[in-house]
């Protein structure tokens, strides 16, 4: 158990080596290609044609160029699946540490983690977070959940207890049928973890199983489509006219339903539901999983914040995206109502002229590993359907 103990100094020792300018990080024990990169064609996304004369700034994680390509459709290139092991590492929320290095970090481990309490040890783990799922409950769940299948059945998942004032991550743990660590902080013999950023054939599986799991069950009745109210949650995009659009929509037979309510009841509206609607933020994760194949989902994405990660994940379940700007009023945002029910019926009316299959993945193509760092980009671009507890 000494060197259990003397681990919870290796968050030190890595800032203290970060600092170094000739620093280098030894490379993993072990590395496996689980898939290798590969290409594929992507769909566009449903907006107006003066999109871009209406977008004042994206949001930080992303770039103009990025949500051109993610708008525009095309061919998308996906990085390779790899699986790499380390030696005598901590696991933490904040990322992996060893003694004088760091993987998959978002930030440094709080003092209280680290010290005032013993570090459990164990001999193999596999680590499920990444950086930015780290950050958001929307990769959270189609990011750390896909890649918890790949851990393996002798080795003890590190999926840590999401953060409380996200709501529903807990309740998708469960439903995906995941055990989260019984400690913050965990030394084992040897981790392994997964260079997943590419939305492979082999991370499209594993997403496509997650849905599987989250809509079993659940009544698939079509009807017009539901509404998901933001409100005030996680970082404000507040829209000052979102009752005018709630009864707009209700006239149109939609459901109406909340971030606040119950899980089970917004995956229960959104099984049946042709459209999705909602403010773009993390709870359209509840429409990308919880929507029966060939939805549209609709965001409404603040102009000075724009980010259509959605698109992204989309077309993995068959779905398709619109996306409608709304301008900054005040301490909120307006989005124009009759554009954005004229977008979806013009939407709606495309998709059911030709539908859109799933992307197609083409030949494999050879791609040279990516650094450690990769794993830290913004980039949100992602068999097995039983997971290990």
């Amino acid at each position: 158990m000494r060197r259990a103990s003397f681990s919870r100094f290796y968050p030190v020792t890595a800032r203290l080596v970060r600092q170094w300018p000739l620093r280098r990080r030894p490379a993993p024990q072990l590395s496996e290609v689980i898939c290798p990169a590969e290409t594929s064609l992507y769909p566009s996304v449903f907006t107006e044609p003066d999109i871009w004369s209406q977008i004042i700034a994206v949001q930080e994680e992303t770039t103009i160029e990025q949500e051109k390509l993610r708008l525009t459709g095309g061919t998308r290139h996906h990085q390779m699946t790899e699986r790499r092991t380390l030696r005598h590492a901590l696991a933490t929320p904040q990322g992996i540490f060893t003694l004088g290095a760091s993987w998959l970090r978002s930030g440094w481990p709080e003092r209280g983690l680290l010290f005032g309490r013993n570090i459990p040890r164990m001999s193999k783990g596999f680590y499920a977070l990444s950086p930015i799922s780290s950050r958001y409950f929307g990769h959270w769940v189609p990011d750390a959940l896909s890649v918890a299948a790949l851990c393996r059945p002798d080795e003890a998942l590190y999926l840590p207890k999401p953060p409380a004032d996200w709501q529903h991550a807990a309740s998708y743990g469960t439903l995906a049928g995941l055990s989260f660590a019984k400690a913050p902080v965990i030394y084992f013999d040897e981790l392994s973890f997964a260079s997943d950023i590419g939305l492979n054939s082999h991370r499209q599986n594993r997403m496509r199983a997650l849905q599987t799991r989250f809509r079993a069950g659940r009544p698939a009745t079509p009807h017009p489509g539901v509404f998901i109210c933001r409100g005030t949650s996680g970082k404000s995009r507040l829209l000052l006219n979102e009752s005018a659009l709630v009864a707009a929509l209700e006239q149109r037979g939609y459901a109406i339903c909340s971030v606040s309510d119950p899980l089970e009841r917004i995956l229960d509206l959104c099984a049946g539901a042709r459209v999705v609607v909602t403010i773009e933020g993390s709870q359209w994760i509840h429409g990308l999983f919880g929507a029966a194949p060939g939805a549209l989902i609709a965001t409404i994405n603040p102009a000075d914040r724009f980010n259509n990660v959605i698109a992204d994940l989309a077309p993995i379940f068959g779905h398709r995206i619109a996306t409608m700007v709304a301008a900054p009023d005040g301490e909120g945002y307006q989005v124009d109502i009759p554009r954005l029910l004229a977008l979806i019926e013009r939407a709606r009316t495309e998709m059911e002229r030709t539908p859109q299959p799933q992307p197609s993945v083409s030949e494999p193509v050879i791609a040279a590993p990516q650094p450690d760092e990769a794993a830290a980009s913004p980039r949100p671009d992602p068999l097995r359907s039983l997971f290990v507890l």
